[in-house]
């Protein structure tokens, strides 16, 4: 994981949309507004599950294929690239590849030794394809769908499903703790990746 994020604006977005300003939010002060029970529920089940379906190159090109996100063609280096990460994975009939790992939903930071909700819970979960344009045979969807090779998703670490009302209070209590940066032309912003969480608003 990297220590430090540097973004750079050479142009900024001026049509529509919020011209791609990005959200910022000090892990710290959220952790420490955070319901202790909801933090000791994902201590208790080991954490966060990440988990995601790499589609085959020529068999659904719509996401990442699993050719391009570890750069190779070849099954046993695609695999030495997993394990080098501490990924486990499975290769699937139609020749797609699903991995999975878990980690811990808060880490200690290096400098100041301060507990930090440090994870991609809420970015990397299922319900993000949901209202994803590329896949509109989810659009409306509520619920979890195990036919659907989702790109990736989050449980928690014992592989149970987050419950939706957790996922809603976590989004909602991020964004209340969340700064708006916009962008001007020659901007730099050098963001500490453990202490600092970011995201990124629509642009043209």
């Amino acid at each position: 994981m990297p220590r430090k994020f540097i973004f750079f604006c050479e142009m900024p977005a001026t049509v529509n949309g919020s011209r791609g300003g990005n959200p910022i939010m000090d892990g710290r002060a959220f952790t420490k507004v955070l319901d202790s029970a909801v933090a000791d529920k994902f201590k208790s089940k080991g954490g966060i599950q990440y988990s995601g379906i790499f589609a085959d190159a020529g068999v659904d090109d719509r996401f990442v294929t699993w050719q391009d996100s570890m750069q190779t063609s070849d099954r046993r280096e695609a695999e030495g690239v997993l394990k080098s990460t501490g990924w486990d994975f499975e290769w699937l009939p139609d020749g797609s590849l699903r991995r999975f790992k878990n980690m811990p939903a808060t880490r200690l930071h290096p400098v100041s030794g301060e507990e930090v909700w440090c994870n991609q819970l809420t970015a990397q979960h299922h319900t993000y394809f949901h209202s994803h344009p590329t896949f509109p045979e989810l659009a409306g969807k509520t619920e979890y769908d195990a036919t659907f090779p989702y790109p990736f998703d989050t449980r928690y670490g014992d592989g149970s499903p987050v419950e939706q009302e957790v996922l809603d209070y976590l989004r909602g209590l991020m964004w209340s703790n969340s700064v708006g940066f916009q962008w001007e032309a020659g901007d730099m912003l050098i963001m500490d990746n453990i202490a600092v969480a970011h995201a990124r608003l629509d642009f043209e």
